[in-house]
């Protein structure tokens, strides 16, 4: 994230097991599956950036880039696979547009990507 337009960091934080749980079990049928996916949880760090549209004064781009790290692969695969269950059920298939999920081993990033005007 480095360059002209990388953005001012505007939040950073932990999520944490519980609140991974609690988010997924908002939208997830099963609320035993959530907690099933966030149980391998082995830490993680969230990044907000705000970038300014030179082009438009009045528009912001927020990038939100969420890293977390499981205790094994296969608990990396469950989260993300219980993670896109949630935001289908609470986006619908608009989700995809600004969100990317991506998985190194045991590691998970997502990126959001949200236009302020």
């Amino acid at each position: 994230l480095r360059g002209a337009n990388a953005g001012a960091v505007v939040y950073r934080d932990t999520v944490g097991e519980f609140a991974i749980s609690t988010l997924l079990a908002m939208f997830l049928p099963n609320k035993a599956d959530a907690v099933a996916a966030a149980n391998g949880w082995a830490g993680d760090r969230l990044i907000a950036l705000e970038q300014e549209q030179p082009n438009h004064p009045t528009s912001k781009t927020v990038v939100t880039l969420w890293r977390s790290a499981w205790a094994t692969e296969g608990d990396a695969s469950e989260f993300i696979s219980a993670y896109e269950r949630a935001l289908r059920q609470r986006y619908g298939e608009q989700f995809g547009k600004n969100v990317i999920i991506t998985r190194e081993g045991k590691e998970v990033l997502v990126s959001f990507k949200r236009e302020i005007r």
